[in-house]
């Protein structure tokens, strides 16, 4: 697995000079649990940065079915892309429990970014990371099973959204629904795959949370599908 620290956020990444700019030039916002941060198609106006909380991007099929494409965590950035390319906003992005953002609009992003050439920099590599793990989902979902695709995704989340455990394994939180939308799939296929790997001693299910029990043989399986290491965001020491 290839960790990367700070994937997605290309602002801590930047000389203090410049953070300190940022920091001057934009203001803070507070989103209540559930409610819209912007919405698929509005016009692109500012650049975020989770404080505090997380931002769930997702996207609705035309009989309201929920894919849920990630969730960004506290430090991440988004919405860049559409301060650069002036197109529309191209998901839905909601707040996961009260969520507090630090706002750059366009005209001051655009005055950082015209400035300062290390912004474009670190966007580049941030950007680069990104289209590598959207490749390596891609592949997935062509080439893999249901099976396979949701124990390459509790992999990546073990490292990214897990928690470490006393007795050293580590714990996810996310629902059997959310992997569902996750993975394009009904909640009963998750559960049933779920249950396949728990058989095969990778995980165990527990109310609320889903245990790697055994992450050294979900690796051993799972990880070389597609014959390459897999890319992951992490956010602190494993």
């Amino acid at each position: 697995m290839h960790t990367i620290y700070n994937l997605h956020n290309f602002i801590d990444e930047l000389p203090d000079k410049i953070i300190s700019e940022w920091l001057e030039l934009s203001v803070k916002r507070t989103f209540s649990d559930q409610e819209s941060i912007y919405l698929q198609g509005d016009e692109s106006t500012d650049l975020y940065q989770i404080c505090s909380g997380e931002v769930r991007f997702c996207n609705y099929s035309e009989d309201g079915k929920e894919m849920v494409l990630t969730t960004f965590k506290t430090g991440d950035c988004f919405g860049e892309m559409g301060l650069i390319d002036s197109l529309p906003r191209s998901s839905h992005t909601i707040a996961v429990g009260e969520t507090t953002l630090r706002v750059l609009s366009k005209n001051k992003f655009h005055y950082l970014y015209d400035k300062y050439p290390e912004v474009a920099k670190y966007i580049n590599v941030m950007l680069v990371h990104r289209i590598r793990m959207i490749w390596q989902v891609t592949e997935d979902a062509a080439t893999l099973s249901l099976h396979q695709r949701l124990a390459r995704v509790l992999m990546r989340l073990s490292y990214s959204h897990g928690n470490k455990e006393s007795n050293g394994v580590y714990s996810i939180g996310t629902s059997q629904e959310d992997l569902g939308r996750m993975l394009g799939a009904s909640r009963q296929s998750v559960s049933k795959e779920l249950k396949a790997l728990e058989s095969e001693g990778c995980i165990e299910v527990q109310y609320g949370k889903i245990l790697i029990a055994d992450p050294v043989a979900l690796n051993a399986h799972y990880e070389n599908l597609m014959g390459q290491q897999q890319f992951v965001p992490v956010y602190k020491e494993r």
